[in-house]
């Protein structure tokens, strides 16, 4: 028999009758799948015969091969020598975490993803203030340096001028900012003004513009503000007057006269051997030529400018109480006058290089030709000397506090009095 739920008993009656899929042909029912239509029961059993019987609905595997309905089916089971292939676990490799900022502005570091700023100073190898000229995308900046959220050190600075209570630096686009008292920042007359040098003295500041004129700003007393209107190519300012070079080769000092550093200025002139540098202090004055050879002149005690004859200079500074040079055969560092607290060395620069020297009141810094920083003499209030661990391209020594522009980045960094006051206290990191 057919298995099927469609199939009435296997005989039937009225040939052609449909009932559900199955069809009464020859008196018998035969299942087909396919719409057959209504069956003529004339044709004959030739024809009946090419009609396949319907497959079972559901076949066993017996079936399937043999086509027979009444056989057990045999149960097929897989061989038991089939092996599972083996399945390596590949593990990924731990991928290294950055490592978690936890360091302090001031403290060391040698990496600036361990600093909560995000910044490292190489130069000097502690944590810093993020800032727009560090050569990387800093906290708050929108692209490395100078980008939308950076104000005026974006450019970074050239050079520092240190008084006596305030701080002045002259940008990478050569306009100077001031810090301190109010009487001593950049005139709003000035403020867009190019200058190619700055110093600085106790209580004002003096630039050297781009078309070579001289302008100052500050405390006005003793016409220490009125340079003339000669051209210049030599500037420096002491406490309380001044002295440059005049682009012909001569001098000329101004400001508060006092043991003659400003009448006693040299008249001579050599357009063979002209003046080439300047050095104004306290109350006294120096000026070195081409080839090195120098004089000084003002207060003269304390043997404060009393230099061999036979010395020969390619810078100069002066101070309150000491004057030093470079010396210009093999760069080493001269020094004379009052010795208290080693300011004049003390035997520590012996055989020590440099190509910039600057003194004020009781201590000195020099830049060394490998521009490392090196300062003697009386401490500041939060240490000195500091020796050899910062590289700068420029440094300027006050009364009270010192400021250097480091080498990378061009940052200001300070030490001394004055944080917040004579300086911004983010420069306080020297």
């Amino acid at each position: 028999m057919y298995e099927s739920e469609h199939l009435k008993p296997i005989q039937c009656t009225t040939n052609g009758e449909r009932q559900g899929d199955a069809v009464c042909i020859d008196n018998l029912w035969i299942h087909e799948p396919m719409d057959v239509g209504v069956v003529d029961d004339t044709r004959n059993h030739e024809e009946l015969d090419a009609i396949e019987p319907p497959l079972d609905a559901n076949p066993t595997p017996h079936d399937v091969e043999t086509g027979g309905t009444d056989a057990q089916a045999d149960v097929v089971e897989p061989p038991d020598d089939i092996v599972e292939p083996d399945i390596d676990v590949v593990e990924q490799p731990d991928v290294p975490q950055p490592p978690v900022p936890n360091v302090e502005d001031g403290d060391a570091c040698t990496d600036s993803a361990r600093c909560i700023s995000g910044f490292c100073d190489m130069d000097m190898g502690v944590c810093a203030p993020a800032s727009c000229n560090d050569q990387q995308l800093s906290i708050g900046e929108v692209d490395i340096d100078c980008g939308p959220t950076c104000g005026n050190e974006c450019a970074g600075y050239l050079q520092v001028a240190v008084g006596n209570s305030h701080t002045c630096a002259r940008r990478a686009d050569s306009t100077v900012m001031c810090w301190g008292p109010e009487a001593m920042k950049v005139p709003q007359a000035l403020q867009a003004q190019k200058f190619t040098y700055i110093s600085a003295g106790y209580e004002h500041t003096c630039g050297i513009t781009e078309d070579e004129t001289i302008k100052c700003w500050g405390k006005s007393s003793n016409n220490r503000l009125v340079a003339g209107d000669s051209l210049f190519t030599a500037l420096s300012v002491g406490t309380e007057h001044a002295c440059g070079v005049r682009k012909n080769g001569t001098l000329h000092c101004w400001g508060r006269n006092q043991d003659k550093n400003v009448s006693d200025t040299p008249s001579s002139t050599d357009e063979h051997n002209p003046w080439t540098g300047v050095a104004a202090g306290n109350k006294q004055s120096c000026a070195y030529k081409r080839d090195g050879t120098f004089q000084c002149w003002g207060r003269s005690n304390n043997d404060r400018i009393k230099f061999n004859n036979n010395s020969k200079f390619s810078a100069m500074t002066a101070a309150s109480y000491h004057t030093c040079g470079i010396n210009k055969s093999n760069s080493h560092i001269v020094c004379v006058g009052m010795n208290d607290d080693s300011i004049t060395g003390d035997g520590l620069l012996t055989n020590v290089a440099a190509r910039a020297v600057v003194a004020r009141d009781v201590h000195a810094c020099m830049i060394r030709t490998d521009n490392k920083l090196y300062c003697w003499g009386k401490l500041l209030p939060q240490g000195m000397p500091i020796m050899g661990s910062i590289k700068v391209i420029d440094v300027a020594v006050g009364w009270v506090h010192s400021c250097a522009i480091t080498k990378t980045g061009g940052k200001i960094a300070c030490i001394g009095d004055g944080a917040s006051t004579r300086y911004p206290a983010e420069f306080s990191h020297l």
